[in-house]
């Protein structure tokens, strides 16, 4: 971001002015050991099966295998891939950068269908993708990316080029793949009406739930385009196709961040269902606590802020 100023869809926003919070906390917990459930009958009999390296010794996970690995401390694993692929490197922890990751990827992030793929094609495809319209957006997730499992993806522009306001990351990758589906529940294909808060989150922190949703709000989340003026009654809003995962994101909000959220609203028209936090107090209470750490939406909303305020300096 090196000019002056960058454009939105809705106005200019000062360069200056666009500031990302750190993702900072130590508030994480060890995963058990999950290596097992990255095993997959159906694809692994038709291609290679996952490896793990485990002091210098790379174990297939297959079920002739599954006593000798159970017994494995997480920690003890070097890293995984499939044949001669590129090493990844495993999660042991959940640390709010991976869970953010996690929140961004429910929203904008997709797994290609392998088995619907390989019945076309005979051939498993484990494509992933995650995108964004703003380039220092997927860049961060990009970062976090590399953080997460020790490989850099790279950015993909060809829909720029198209005139599509959309840069991607599109790494192909069993391991993560594989991490995303059995870890954490995602759904490979449509995740329309399949997709929900995983399982693991629910049962987390506080603290570690507080960053999933920002992820699921940098992602799909907004507050008014106040860089087009303040014509409008402020709110942070969330829509998805999913009415269940946006039921399930009302009440996690509420809980973790003690606000009041209204909805679901359904708007049958564009298929979706949506939820808003309305309240003066509650909006503000989100500032606070950084709701927002995509730079251009941490901007709207500090300048909404301030706008309630009657034109006082930011609270933030």
């Amino acid at each position: 971001m090196n000019k002056e100023f960058i454009t939105t869809r809705f106005g200019r926003i000062p360069t200056k002015e666009l500031v990302r919070p750190n993702i900072i906390s130590n508030d994480s917990c060890s995963f058990s050991n999950y290596l097992t459930k990255l095993y997959d009958k159906y694809v692994d009999t038709h291609s290679l099966p996952l490896s793990t390296c485990i002091k210098g010794d790379l174990i297939d996970i297959i079920p002739s295998n599954f006593d000798k690995i159970k017994t494995t401390a997480l920690d003890n694993v070097l890293f995984l891939r499939a044949g001669s692929a590129v090493r990844t490197i495993l999660p042991k922890k959940l640390t709010p950068k991976l869970v953010y990751f996690v929140g961004y990827f429910v929203v904008d992030g997709g797994l290609k269908d392998t088995p619907k793929t390989y019945k076309k094609v005979k051939r498993f495809e484990h494509k992933i993708i995650i995108c964004d319209e703003f380039l220092f957006q997927v860049e961060f997730i990009q970062k976090l990316f590399k953080e997460s499992f020790g490989i850099l993806p790279p950015i993909r522009t060809e829909r720029i080029e198209k005139g599509e306001a959309l840069f991607y990351i599109n790494p192909t990758n069993k391991v993560v793949y594989r991490f995303l589906t059995k870890v954490f529940g995602f759904p490979p294909g449509s995740k329309t009406e399949d997709i929900k808060i995983p399982q693991i989150i629910c049962n987390a922190s506080n603290e570690i739930k507080k960053w999933f949703i920002r992820g699921v709000l940098d992602a799909d989340g907004d507050t008014r385009a106040v860089e087009a003026g303040f014509n409008s009654q402020a709110r942070i809003k969330l829509r998805m196709k999913s009415k269940t995962f946006i039921q399930e994101m009302k009440e996690l909000i509420q809980n973790v961040f003690e606000v009041s959220v209204n909805g679901p609203y359904i708007d049958k028209g564009n298929n979706s269902a949506y939820i808003q936090v309305e309240k003066k107090k509650d909006i503000m209470a989100l500032g606070h606590q950084n709701i927002f750490i995509h730079p251009i939406k941490r901007w709207r909303l500090e300048q909404t802020c301030k706008h309630l305020l009657n034109g006082k300096q930011s609270v933030f």
